[in-house]
């Protein structure tokens, strides 16, 4: 086994184990605000679109990019699963773009952000402008290994960043997903529909939610 092998086994597999022992233990301590007939618009069309789209394009890459990884083989080495790897590279990579469009100006750090929440709190502040920057190291080393500038050497070294940033993206947004969903009820709504009780907003976004 591979250094890169063992540490995409621990880091993926350590922040599911994570995320599922803080739902196990402190998960259950805290109350959940009650749904609501009444609601309230958190994202429009848009965004939930943007949203689906680099989600999308993040599965698709996490299998077919991880798959062969954990099995010992080379994603060069099986032509169709590298199709539908690049297929889905420019899907996320477009919905990444739209994403920093989107909401760039809503995750600007605030003095408030350790205190309370605004339309984002702290956590997705901080996930939203590191999947943009892996994302984007993701891109930039893609490219740059597919032209022999920097020669063999150059080459070799871009695939190791590409590697090591598509794991520290995976470990970010599985910790990001459980966050956003288990631990947060009625998440799933927003993402579906775009609105959430008025609860929902106080509770866990109350600067957001005296909007």
């Amino acid at each position: 086994m591979t250094l890169f092998q063992l540490a995409s086994a621990i880091g993926i597999g350590g922040t599911v184990v994570l995320s599922a022992a803080h739902y196990l233990v402190v998960r259950p301590r805290r109350n959940a605000p009650a749904p609501a007939d009444r609601t309230v618009r958190r994202y429009n069309l848009w965004e939930r679109l943007v949203h689906a789209v680099t989600t999308a394009g993040f599965l698709v890459l996490l299998v077919t990019g991880f798959y062969p990884t954990l099995v010992g083989q080379r994603l060069m080495d099986c032509d169709w699963l590298l199709m539908v790897h690049t297929a889905a590279s420019a899907a996320f990579f477009v919905g990444l773009v739209a994403m920093g469009l989107v909401w760039a100006e809503d995750c600007r750090f605030g003095r408030n952000d350790l205190r309370s929440a605004g339309r984002f709190d702290l956590a997705q502040k901080c996930y939203f402008w590191l999947a943009l920057g892996l994302g984007l190291a993701l891109l930039g080393s893609t490219m740059l290994a597919m032209v022999n500038i920097f020669g063999q050497v150059g080459q070799a070294w871009m695939v190791e960043i590409h590697r090591w940033s598509a794991l520290g993206l995976v470990m970010a947004t599985v910790a990001h997903a459980y966050r956003q969903t288990i631990a947060k009820p009625g998440t799933w709504r927003a993402l579906v529909d775009g609105r959430v009780s008025p609860g929902w907003a106080k509770h866990y976004h109350p600067l957001w939610g005296k909007g």
